[in-house]
């Protein structure tokens, strides 16, 4: 019925060729590196004519991996901000719970979150350093620390995470994320995969917790206050207005078939006088 919510359609919409782009970026600054390329192109209305290219690729190359990571950090949180706009839906109320009770920190909710469900190790370790790491870099005077117990389990699955995340060695990741050191290129690229199955586990576990009759019944609803779905859904009859229902509710939510019963109950919603 919802193997993928809407959040997550968004989250990997905007951040699923993530490491594609980082190596696109990489492999030009590569070039400059390596002298393949010595000048900008006329398509560049600026000047560029650093003292040291090499020197200049090295440290962009720096920037770019810290800018990736930061915008990874940021995108869990948009999709974290997203499936939450259900909470009233969430049949799990401890989760709301957990959600509402801590703010604005991400750091809090995403570990929370993923220990709550038990997500296979070590993915909420991972994205636990990778924010640690973002936070450290991005913030002025702060100093997060990783917890005692991820630390421990980072080395108990170090042959997995070499297995499953690029041969990344995570002896000094930790270290890296409490000091705000520089990740290489194999780290920032297995922090960002991990950080897409983080959202791809969760996602899972979340809507398995979702009221979906009462979700695509609320949708529905809102969308009827609006005049152009108002006229075309009591225009239609039949099949036509399940056809616009499944349509609309598969684009708004992200299920991708409306069960028959749910289909009803949205057709039948009762007309209503518009003010």
């Amino acid at each position: 019925m919802m193997k993928t919510s809407k959040a997550r359609k968004n989250f990997k919409s905007k951040f699923g060729q993530t490491n594609h782009f980082l190596i696109t970026c990489l492999v030009g600054l590569d070039a400059i590196r390596e002298k393949i390329i010595t000048e900008k192109s006329d398509s560049f209305s600026t000047s560029w004519n650093p003292k040291s290219p090499v020197r200049s690729a090295e440290r962009s190359r720096e920037f770019v991996l810290k800018s990736f990571l930061a915008t990874t950090v940021d995108a869990i949180d948009m999709y974290l901000c997203e499936i939450f706009k259900w909470r009233e839906h969430l049949t799990n109320k401890e989760i709301v719970k957990i959600y509402d009770s801590n703010g604005r920190s991400i750091w809090n909710k995403a570990t929370k979150l993923g220990d709550y469900y038990e997500l296979e190790k070590p993915l909420t370790e991972l994205v636990e350093i990778l924010i640690t790491w973002r936070n450290n870099v991005v913030h002025f005077n702060v100093q997060n620390m990783v917890r005692d117990e991820t630390k421990e389990t980072i080395k108990d699955y170090s042959d997995s995470i070499i297995e499953e995340f690029r041969g990344m060695d995570a002896s000094n990741i930790v270290e890296k994320a409490e000091k705000g050191l520089a990740f290489s290129f194999k780290e920032a690229a297995s922090l960002i995969h991990a950080a897409h199955e983080f959202v791809m586990k969760l996602d899972e576990k979340i809507i398995s917790d979702i009221d979906i009759e009462g979700l695509c019944i609320k949708t529905v609803e809102n969308q009827l206050k609006e005049e152009k779905f108002f006229l075309k859904y009591h225009r239609k009859q039949g099949k036509d207005r399940n056809n616009l229902i499944d349509n609309f509710l598969h684009n708004t939510i992200g299920i991708d078939h409306v069960p028959d019963e749910i289909l009803l109950a949205c057709s039948t919603i009762p007309k209503k006088k518009k003010k």
